[in-house]
């Protein structure tokens, strides 16, 4: 066993002796970057925060994060401060409506000079944040780079996104393999993003699918597809994320609806769906912030 995954069991292991087993953590990848990972990770925490879920997005791209620009904010980072230690978690975080989001930084140079060690400091922020949460989402960088594999593989559950694409298909492929080869990762779920029309999807995910099973000896679970959303540039990330009169909303919750029912399928809450009984307000979220503040 590698020092690398000795690690990350060792630490999932001592984590899980505190909380619960649901599945809590979710992983956001894709082979190749483009594909629209962030916007679909922003999409998600505002399905699931309507949902009355507590969550948490974390930008994980630390020197390269844009969800700060997509969401069309003059926000600044602090996350370098926290680094530092000039900063506690609560000062890092931004409320979107109704889920908070970590932003992390963009070309900052001290963090491009200084050797800090990314993954531990956002595997110690998931830690220390976890019990506030009903979700912590990893939005992390796109590629098969080692921090982002290492961050992948700690999480709960890992939710791939590809296009239908050769290069998006070839790269998540391998992005899939050294996840179950290399990490023993193997709880991953894939959405196919900027799709045409149904018969696209169905071919696309069967081919993938196929090479999945032939190559690797594993079945690719696809959750659904998100349709190609035809909005001039300007408008596309607050229509992706936020907008209810386009295609997206309906085939976002599909998708939450699953991602959802696969988090509680072996805790007792398995019979509630996503809009059920349980609650959560805003008054709840900003006391977990509060108390994350005092850490």
């Amino acid at each position: 066993m590698s020092k690398t995954r000795d690690w990350l069991e060792t630490f999932r292991e001592a984590r899980q002796r505190s909380v619960s087993q649901k599945i809590k953590t979710i992983a956001i990848l894709s082979g190749k970057g483009g594909v629209g990972k962030t916007s679909f990770s922003l999409r998600l925490a505002h399905e699931l925060s309507r949902a009355n879920k507590k969550v948490l997005l974390i930008d994980c791209d630390y020197n390269l994060s844009n969800t700060l620009l997509k969401l069309n904010t003059n926000t600044k980072s602090k996350f370098s401060a926290y680094l530092e230690k000039e900063a506690n978690l609560y000062d890092c975080m931004v409320q979107i409506q109704n889920f908070h989001l970590l932003p992390t930084c963009n070309g900052n140079i001290d963090i491009f000079d200084k050797k800090y060690r990314i993954q531990n400091e956002i595997i110690n922020i998931v830690d220390q944040s976890e019990k506030h949460y009903d979700f912590i989402l990893l939005d992390c960088p796109a590629g098969i780079a080692k921090e982002t594999l290492n961050l992948a593989a700690f999480c709960d559950l890992r939710t791939i996104l590809i296009t239908p694409d050769k290069s998006s298909l070839a790269d998540s492929y391998s992005l899939t393999k050294i996840l179950i080869q290399r990490y023993g990762a193997d709880v991953n779920r894939f959405v196919l993003n900027k799709v045409r029309n149904q018969s696209v999807y169905e071919k696309v995910s069967r081919t993938f699918d196929n090479t999945c099973r032939k190559f690797m000896n594993e079945e690719a679970h696809f959750l659904g597809y998100l349709p190609y959303l035809d909005v001039e540039s300007k408008y596309f990330d607050q229509e992706f994320v936020f907008g209810e009169n386009n295609s997206i909303p309906e085939y976002c919750l599909t998708i939450t609806q699953k991602l959802y029912e696969i988090a509680f399928e072996t805790a007792d809450e398995s019979s509630v769906g996503l809009f059920g009984d349980e609650k959560s307000s805003l008054d709840q979220i900003d006391n977990s912030k509060t108390r994350l503040g005092a850490i």
